[in-house]
């Protein structure tokens, strides 16, 4: 199962989820579910490279996600990659607000 959690960049709530070796079908099929981006799955052609990756047609053109980068989905419906050493440094995972007089 994806396994998906929402994060918060400063501004705004997002999902995101880590593409990993066994999860790029399942995460080609998220974007694919929305219908706004094509995903192409395979393996790179370039000497040096390998394993799968996600490549997501966004509004500044086709961006690719290799294994270990996130791919985040934002509040407009957005999709587009995001490298793993940024992740951490423009978005922390989203905690539900406590209750006010909570328990």
């Amino acid at each position: 199962m994806l396994d998906i959690k929402q994060y918060e960049p400063v501004h705004a709530v997002v999902e995101a989820v880590q593409v990993t070796p066994s999860n790029v079908a399942e995460v080609a099929g998220w974007i694919g579910q929305h219908g706004q981006n094509a995903v192409v799955v395979g393996v790179p052609a370039k000497v040096g490279l390998s394993g799968a990756y996600v490549d997501i047609e966004t509004r500044e053109g086709m961006a690719r996600a290799m294994i270990g980068d996130w791919v985040v989905r934002d509040g407009a419906g957005e999709f587009y990659p995001l490298l793993t050493s940024v992740f951490p440094r423009r978005l922390q995972e989203y905690q539900e607000p406590e209750e006010p007089g909570g328990v």
